[in-house]
C-alpha cells in the first residue's frame, strides 16, 4: 500500500517510523514544515535519514502543491499532527481514503493543541482518535479510539509523549485494517463536539485574583514546556514552570508573596497558598528563584501581578 505521510513534531515522527516498520507499506512522500530551532523531533529529518522523499511547506491550499502531489499514485493519506489544513482536493487524490490521528476523544477537543487544554481544563482522561478526513478540522468518522488517563503530575509535554506512541500504533492498526478491507465505524454517543484553539496571551496569564491554587496549576503544567504560563512583575513577563499546591492558607490579597526563600517562593491564591518551585524570563532561559528576588528586591507582602 502506498501512503503519502503527513506530520510534524514527535506525533508524526513515531507514526512515520512506526509505518515504515509495517509490511506491504511504501512511503512515497513525506509532507511537514521548516525545522524551527529548539526542536527535539523532526520529521524532516527523519525522512531523510530513511531516504524518503520529503516536502517541507509553509502553505499547501495552491495549485503548485496540488499538481505536485498529483503526480504521486497513493492509495491512502496519512496525517499525525499537522499544522496546515489539508484541502479536500488533496484528500480526494487518495485512492483508498485518507485518514488522520488526533490527540483527544473525539469530537471532543478539537482542534491544535488538545493536550494542553485536556491538563488547562482540569480533565481527569483523554485519548486518540484515528478518523476519515473530510474537509473540516478534526471531522469525519471516527475509525478507531484508545482512552488515556491524564496524571495529577503530567504536564501537556508528558501527556503527549504518551498519547504520541499509543496514537502510533493505533495508527498502523488502523492501516491494517484498512490493507484487509476490514474497516469499520465507532459510533461515539453522548459526547458534546468541542473546539480549542492555540491558547491567546490572555489565556497564558496567571489570573491570581479568579483562578483557586488547582486551576493554577493545571494552567502551569498544561503549559510545560511551552509556551509557559506567566505573571507580571516590575511590568517584566515571568513564566512558572514547576509548582506545588501547599495545605496553607493566607487570609491576604491573591498574588501576594508569603515567603522567600533561595530556591521558592510561596504565594497565597484565592484557595490554598502555593510554592512556586521553577522561573524563567524567557522559556529557554534558566533563571533562579534567588536571582528573581536579588534583582527586583523582592520582599515579604510584595504582590505579584
Amino acid at each position: 500500500m502506498k501512503i503519502l505521510f503527513f506530520g510534524i513534531h514527535e506525533i508524526g515522527q513515531r507514526s512515520l517510523e512506526k509505518l515504515l516498520g509495517t509490511d506491504e507499506v511504501e512511503i512515497v512522500g513525506v509532507v511537514t514544515k521548516y525545522d524551527t530551532v529548539f526542536q527535539t523531533y523532526s520529521v524532516s529529518d527523519f525522512a531523510k535519514k530513511n531516504h524518503l522523499q520529503c516536502y517541507s511547506l509553509r502553505f499547501i491550499n495552491c495549485q503548485y502543491v496540488y499538481d505536485l502531489f498529483k503526480k504521486l499514485e497513493f492509495d491512502l493519506i496519512v496525517v499525525a499532527g499537522f499544522h496546515l489544513i489539508i484541502p479536500e482536493e488533496i484528500l480526494n487524490l487518495a485512492k483508498r481514503a485518507a485518514i488522520n490521528l488526533h490527540d483527544s476523544l473525539l469530537p471532543q477537543y478539537k482542534g491544535p493543541n488538545a493536550s494542553k487544554w485536556c491538563i488547562i481544563n482540569g480533565e481527569k482522561k483523554t485519548g486518540v482518535t484515528v478518523h476519515q478526513m473530510s474537509g473540516k478540522i478534526d471531522e469525519g468518522r471516527i475509525i478507531a479510539q484508545k482512552e488515556v488517563e491524564i496524571l495529577p503530575v503530567d504536564t501537556a509535554g508528558t501527556l503527549f509523549s504518551r498519547l504520541a506512541s499509543i496514537g502510533s500504533d493505533l495508527l498502523v492498526e488502523v492501516v491494517s485494517l484498512i490493507q484487509k478491507n476490514t474497516l469499520s465505524y465507532l459510533n461515539v454517543n453522548g459526547a458534546s463536539p468541542s473546539y480549542y484553539s492555540y491558547p491567546t496571551i490572555n489565556d497564558l496569564r496567571i489570573k491570581w485574583n479568579s483562578l483557586s491554587a488547582n486551576q493554577i496549576y493545571c494552567l502551569v503544567r498544561g503549559l510545560n514546556p511551552s509556551p509557559g504560563a506567566f505573571f507580571f512583575y516590575n511590568k517584566e513577563k515571568f513564566k512558572v514552570f514547576e509548582m506545588q499546591i501547599l495545605s496553607s492558607k493566607s487570609h491576604l490579597k491573591e498574588g501576594t508573596i508569603m515567603e522567600l526563600c533561595d530556591d521558592y517562593l510561596i504565594v497565597s491564591t484565592l484557595t490554598w497558598d502555593i510554592k512556586i518551585n521553577n522561573l524563567r524570563k524567557k522559556i529557554h532561559y534558566a533563571y533562579s528563584i534567588r536571582e528573581f528576588i536579588d534583582e527586583n528586591r523582592l520582599k515579604v507582602f510584595d504582590i505579584l501581578l
